[in-house]
């Protein structure tokens, strides 16, 4: 400071932050300066340019093998923060280094990493001279931070205007206007390189030196030179720790504004502890007022109603106050509004627009707070699912959100209820939902309650009936259907104790034949709805009783030129009637088509028998059913069977006849015929085959 001729000149000789007085030495008079931050005495000093020992261009420093593409030099590897940090609209990359190769870093979940002496940061900054259009992005300025003994270092470098080249800005940092397009209108931006000083005012061992490089900021997946993964994941397998870190997935991270399925304040604190908590927090360069670091509490933070060191002269200002956005000190800060200066105060003059209006909307969601002590039946109703919670005071409505997962983020909005109960009826049945209620006022709406869960009970089975002897063996069941169910359990006992009840089936229809109820007993029958989630209540009992006569065996033989033309469908008889079929051809095999079903109301063996050739025809009997199986002999002599087929189950059959050598070129007929008999009664049902052969 002088003042030659009357007028002051100022020059700057050197940098510090955290300086808040000035001194004279008693005993030299030399400057002595009062370093608050880190409680020390510090004393002016002649010393050389330390600008001289630092490179003086970008391509110098050798960190980057090709300035045209920033391709880093080996050993520079490329990291990216879940959420960054506010830099007046500026594209930034970044990389990191540990010079040695071997050092290790020491991992903390909360606390700052530990970094190895010689490590360094690399940022780079570009900016879109039109916003929004990535093709106009111009390079600004590099910086680069080093990890030494007594803490850490920074240095800048500016871009010259091709972006060839960029140049070390000096000690006391630099200040340039950029033109730029916003909305389509052409504006000049202030931008600051900070300096060095500066740098070292917020990258300090409170912080963690590098702002960024840390445990929230880096739980994120990316690609390390073709590497890719959860970097944290990564860095632990690749050796970059002293200890062992957590699998990335269980870590917390930091969210962005315009995450979905993330709350209000989930996205609030990530932002205050990335752009202010390396300031303010416990031991930081800022007053202590308030903590804003991301593991603690909203409690432990201080922030809401707390008091500020300054009031802006208004005793109703203070930090946060909920549902007052106007009162509210942080927001004022950041929004450099209602006469408060502006925050961050370093590195920045363009307004975080995105942060003022997460910050607005969080504060006026505090205004309307969340419900407490929801609670949600659990089956106690099939009518729906009863919710309830203590009243708000001033709440003009609620807001009840549902989900199927515990992520709140998946919740929808199922109903707005005036009071505080809202029964849900729109649930599947014993589905277990996640339940929030939000607060609504008339000016905000808050946010998420804690959530209970609770799900509805699907009702019993109602208008059972079992028949009682009416039909042969078994007894027939039928209910009324229930619009949740899937299917339905069946379970039976031989008196009216449900404990002694066994499941019998589970069916999809509402209808059922209980065959295997032995005949001319008395059973008791319970029926309870299922769906995926589980069976519903049990029904009332219902007693049925087997009929005491058997069923009527009805074996049906169908015989056709093919398959798709059979006859004889539903007509039984022993001689064939109504079940024959003539088939001509000029010397080569004759085949028939037939088809054995079981036509009866339940269960049946078989035997099959037919008629074997003779002098002039050879005759052959294939079962098609898996393939093709010579069944002749069986049917020979009657010893073919089919056991236990169901209800309306089949055999496809086939009849071969072939005229002998010496009867081809002759005309001759064959009478064939398939006789089958039940195993049950005896029934007997006969189709018969004409082969002719014609003279060529």
């Amino acid at each position: 400071l002088a003042r030659p001729g009357g007028e002051v000149e100022v020059e700057r000789i050197a940098g510090e932050a955290g300086i808040v007085a000035f001194g004279t030495d008693p005993s030299d008079g030399e400057v002595l300066l009062v370093d608050y931050s880190n409680n020390r005495l510090m004393r002016l000093a002649p010393g050389a340019d330390e600008a001289d020992s630092f490179p003086q261009t970008l391509s110098e420093t050798g960190l980057f093998s090709d300035l045209s593409d920033l391709s880093p030099a080996p050993g520079l590897l490329p990291y990216e923060p879940n959420l960054r940090f506010w830099s007046d609209h500026a594209k930034k990359s970044r990389w990191f280094m540990i010079p040695d190769g071997t050092s290790e870093m020491t991992w903390s979940e909360n606390d700052p990493w530990t970094y190895p002496e010689g490590m360094l940061w690399v940022k780079h900054f570009d900016l879109e001279l039109e916003r929004g259009n990535p093709a106009t992005a111009r390079r600004i300025e590099t910086r680069i931070l080093v990890k030494n003994a007594s803490g850490n270092y920074g240095v800048s470098y500016r871009w010259n205007e091709d972006g060839t080249e960029a140049t070390l800005v000096s000690d006391a940092g630099d200040d340039f206007s950029i033109e730029i397009v916003e909305d389509g209108m052409p504006r000049m931006q202030q931008y600051h390189i900070p300096s060095r000083a500066e740098c070292a005012a917020c990258h300090t061992p409170q912080a963690g030196h590098a702002l960024s490089f840390n445990t929230r900021q880096l739980n994120r997946d990316h690609d390390f030179h073709g590497f890719s993964g959860n970097q944290i994941d990564l860095l632990t397998a690749n050796g970059f720790f002293d200890n062992t870190a957590p699998a990335g997935e269980t870590l917390e991270r930091h969210y962005r504004p315009d995450e979905e399925g993330v709350s209000l304040e989930e996205k609030v604190r990530s932002y205050l502890a990335v752009n202010c908590s390396n300031c303010h927090q416990a031991g930081g360069t800022a007053d202590g007022s308030w903590d804003g670091r991301a593991h603690l509490t909203r409690e432990q933070t201080g922030l809401i109603n707390g008091a500020a060191t300054n009031n802006g002269g208004d005793p109703a200002n203070l930090l946060i106050v909920p549902g007052d956005a106007g009162h509210s000190i942080v927001v004022n800060r950041v929004g450099e509004t209602n006469g408060f200066s502006r925050m961050p105060p370093i590195g920045s003059t363009e307004l975080d627009q995105e942060a003022v209006d997460l910050l607005t909307a969080w504060v006026e969601e505090l205004g309307a707070p969340a419900p407490e002590n929801l609670s949600a039946t659990d089956g106690t109703s099939s009518t729906g699912v009863d919710l309830a919670w203590d009243a708000v005071p001033d709440a003009v409505s609620y807001e009840v959100w549902r989900s199927s997962s515990s992520e709140a983020g998946e919740a929808v909005l199922i109903g707005t209820p005036a009071g505080n109960s809202f029964n849900d009826s729109s649930g599947v049945a014993l589905q277990v939902y996640h339940y929030w209620v939000k607060t609504v006022t008339a000016t905000a709406t808050g946010g998420f309650s804690d959530p209970d869960t609770g799900f509805r009970a699907m009702p019993a089975v109602t208008g059972i009936m079992a028949t009682n002897g009416e039909i042969g063996t078994g007894v027939s069941l039928s209910w009324n259907a229930l619009s949740d169910a899937i299917s339905y359990d069946i379970f039976r006992a031989a008196s009216d104790d449900f404990g002694l009840a066994t499941l019998l089936v589970n069916v999809a229809g509402t209808v059922f034949e209980d065959s295997a109820a032995d005949s001319g007993v008395s059973y008791f029958y319970w029926i309870a709805g299922r769906n995926a989630q589980g069976s519903a209540m049990i029904s009332g009992v219902e007693p049925g009783t087997s009929g005491s006569f058997l069923f009527a065996a009805r074996p049906d033989l169908l015989i056709g030129k093919r398959l798709s033309s059979l006859r004889g469908n539903n007509v039984y008889n022993n001689s064939g009637a109504g079940q024959k079929v003539t088939i001509r051809k000029k010397g080569r095999k004759i085949r028939f088509a037939s088809l054995l079903e079981n036509d009866a109301s339940d269960a049946d063996s078989f035997f099959l028998r037919g008629r074997p050739g003779n002098r002039k025809w050879k005759v052959k009997h294939y079962l098609l059913h898996g393939g093709r199986f010579n069944i002749s002999a069986g049917v020979k002599n009657g010893t073919q069977r089919f056991d236990n087929l169901a209800e309306a189950e089949s055999r496809r059959l086939e009849i071969e006849a072939r005229p002998k050598r010496k009867i081809r070129r002759r005309n001759a007929s064959l009478r064939t015929w398939l006789r089958v008999t039940s195993d049950h009664d005896g029934s007997i049902d006969r189709v018969t085959g004409v082969a002719k052969n014609r003279k060529k």
